[in-house]
């Protein structure tokens, strides 16, 4: 048990410091809202010290070491650092050495267990464990590669080991090369499958993810070769961030209670600042959230994949069976269908309309699940188009009441109709709350590169390491190649920097510059 005693108590209210790498991240934003939840609850001040040093592998000088420094003021009671990402380029060890000038005020460590301070840790191990172990026994995965963090991330090796010994368990040892290495970052999830399958050929049908960005790169990258999620690949993430839930298709996860450790940190600080007991180690529990990427529907209960229907019944006496009605009217109902969905959506094959019904009426029959699966496929195509799920609402409106009328002289059928309709509602009822989520999210994501893009530049001082900056920054952004455009003895001088794809040179290495002065 770690107990600390400060000199006198506190005749104020207490303040607590708070070090970052950012505070809008996807990871980072919900524990700082637990930290001012229970700050505010306490009537305890935060100050939050955010820099880049320790998140940008660029090293542009100790130039942002002073916004750090400034933690250091004799008003700071104690702090909290989120070594998780404050140590993912520069390592535990470092981390610890660069925290003893802060002593000797109390600190709490979350995410990663540092010495001579409480940690908020989180055992994802067990979840972990059930999601891989789901991946292999429910379905039917053999060949599933991982996507792991930075090295001197202690939980990156540890989701990493529990991969291996897991598949181990099964028999399924996997190679080194069906491991990837990323930073936890969206843009290595993308490289990692580019790794996977352009450089080492590694054929795959699930992909484990050291957390929910890189899962989420993985996603969209596969989705730009035509592999299908989960048909083709199933994917599993860590954190839970909201963006899993409304991405497409929903991310099955690892829930880690990132709310609850902002709470706890401050919570321990406020604890130590009074003299009480704390504990060297909390560690709140995780959960495994099973969503579709995995290939389950978000109720987390898989599709079954035989039929319980009994076979339709007809009245007797009747002049036409259900299939001759459905046989009369086949060329109606496809009519009816087609007409409020107007223009057809890009990437929706012709015979949509045929294909749905077909579907519906098998599983009607009592053929497998196919109905909501083929719903699904629909959605996929047209949100994967850019569009929303939205026109599939009313083109189901009008399968319903055509077809109700056709099948009124079976109960069961009408009673089976009725709940694959709803069923098929609530997907359609997802996807558009999905496709807004995601339009929000992705100006929320450019918002954050614009805004660490700039973070990143204010730190360069001279034209070699605005440069290297550059070329970290274009690559978030999405910017093939730029020019610089400098001024030097009243000339303008054009510095073009080479393409961040392919460079021939690193940027920073600028070409000389070309006399673009007025003549």
């Amino acid at each position: 048990m770690m107990v600390q005693r400060p000199p006198q108590m506190l005749t104020r209210a207490p303040t607590l410091g708070v070090l970052t790498d950012w505070l809008e991240g996807e990871y980072q934003s919900p524990v700082v809202g637990g930290m001012v939840e229970a700050a505010r609850e306490s009537g305890a001040n935060l100050v939050f010290f955010t820099s880049c040093m320790l998140r940008v592998p660029l090293r542009l000088g100790e130039r942002h070491n002073v916004v750090y420094d400034l933690a250091r003021s004799e008003g700071i009671d104690g702090l909290v650092l989120l070594a998780g990402t404050l140590a993912n380029h520069l390592g535990l060890e470092d981390l610890a050495r660069y925290c003893e000038r802060y002593r000797p005020r109390p600190m709490c460590s979350v995410a990663a267990e540092l010495d001579g301070m409480t940690g908020i840790l989180v055992d994802g191990e067990p979840a972990l464990r059930e999601g891989i172990q789901h991946l292999v026994e429910d379905h039917k995965s053999r060949r599933i590669a991982f996507v792991g963090g930075p090295e001197g991330n202690s939980e990156a090796r540890d989701r990493l080991r529990t991969y291996g010994e897991v598949l181990t368990s099964y028999g399924l040892r996997p190679a080194d090369s069906f491991v990837a290495t990323g930073d936890f970052q969206y843009e290595s999830g993308v490289d990692a499958v580019r790794v996977l399958l352009d450089e080492r050929g590694v054929t795959f049908d699930a992909i484990v993810s050291a957390n929910d960005q890189m899962a989420l790169g993985v996603i969209d990258a596969l989705r730009v070769r035509n592999i299908r999620v989960p048909q083709d690949v199933a994917i599993i993430g860590f954190d839970d961030i909201s963006e899993a839930r409304y991405c497409t298709p929903p991310l099955t996860t690892i829930r880690q209670p990132l709310r609850q450790q902002g709470r706890l940190a401050v919570e321990v600080l406020l604890q130590r600042l009074r003299g009480e007991r704390v504990d060297d180690a909390l560690v709140p529990p995780t959960e495994l959230v099973v969503r579709r990427s995995c290939g389950c529907y978000s109720d987390g209960r898989r599709v079954s994949m035989t039929s319980s229907l009994t076979p339709p019944l007809t009245r007797p006496g009747t002049e036409l069976t259900v299939d001759d009605v459905l046989r009369l009217r086949r060329s109606q109902i496809l009519e009816a269908m087609r007409e409020p969905v107007g223009g057809l959506p890009d990437g929706i094959p012709e015979g949509w309309e045929e294909s749905l019904l077909d579907a519906l009426t098998a599983e009607l029959r009592g053929a497998p699940a196919s109905f909501a699966e083929r719903v699904n496929t629909l959605l996929s195509e047209t949100t994967g188009s850019g569009a929303t799920g939205s026109p599939w609402q009313p083109a189901l409106s009008a399968l319903h009441r055509e077809l109700m009328p056709c099948i009124a002289s079976d109960p069961i059928m009408c009673s089976r109709a009725e709940d694959l309709f709803q069923e098929a509602r609530v997907l359609v009822g997802e996807a558009v709350e999905d496709a807004q989520a995601q339009h929000r999210l992705m100006i929320e994501r450019r918002t954050r590169a614009l805004s660490q893009a700039a973070d990143i530049l204010s730190a360069a001082f001279d034209l070699e390491s605005l440069g290297k900056a550059l070329r970290e920054c274009l690559l978030r952004l999405g910017v093939p190649s730029a020019y610089l455009v400098s001024r030097t003895a009243g000339f303008w001088l054009v510095h073009r920097a080479p393409r961040v794809y392919g460079a021939a040179c690193p940027m920073g290495q600028f070409p000389p510059g070309r006399d673009t002065s007025a003549r």
